[in-house]
């Protein structure tokens, strides 16, 4: 039985508006497992997702965070996954720094995960990796940043094989 679930990054927008207009009619189509995506980590949010878990037993498998909320606001981050009983997060993508400097800002971002992963799993939520096409560009060593990344990473953090579903493989 396949699972299927939603990312809502196509639903920005609508959720800073409303989330619970945005969602009602992703659940009125029988979506019920969601990866939340571009969202302002508030009470407030908090407590409308809730809300949706309580009222429809939808549930929140995991929630997408950039790189610098994941590192900068770990607390605030925890404290909504166990208000809406979400285990995993996922960062996002790398850092635009990783991206377009230098490799050592790339070893630099890489050195901090596992730590950080420590992090989340002593809350027990699992920390996870949200891979793009820039992570299959090759690095001096002639590795893809990929290669490393699951290479130097295999302490804790999990990447998603598909960031539509909730399908989590540990690096």
């Amino acid at each position: 039985l396949m699972q299927f679930g939603v990312q809502t990054f196509t639903i920005r927008k609508a959720q800073k508006k409303n989330i619970r207009e945005a969602y009602l009619p992703l659940i009125q189509l029988g979506v019920k497992r969601f990866e939340v995506a571009r969202i302002d980590f508030t009470d407030k949010n908090a407590q409308a997702l809730k809300d949706l878990v309580d009222e429809f037993g939808i549930e929140i498998v995991s929630v997408q965070v950039k790189p610098k909320y994941v590192f900068g606001a770990s607390e605030q981050i925890i404290s909504f996954c166990k208000r809406v009983g979400c285990q995993n997060v996922v960062i996002s993508m790398l850092p635009f720094r990783c991206i377009l400097g230098k490799e050592a800002e790339f070893y630099a971002f890489l050195s901090t995960l596992d730590p950080m992963a420590k992090v989340y799993a002593k809350e027990g939520i699992t920390l996870a990796y949200h891979h793009h096409n820039w992570e299959y560009i090759k690095l001096s060593c002639g590795k893809t940043r990929m290669e490393v990344l699951l290479k130097e990473t295999q302490k804790g953090v999990y990447r998603v094989a598909d960031p539509h579903i909730n399908n989590m493989k540990k690096v």
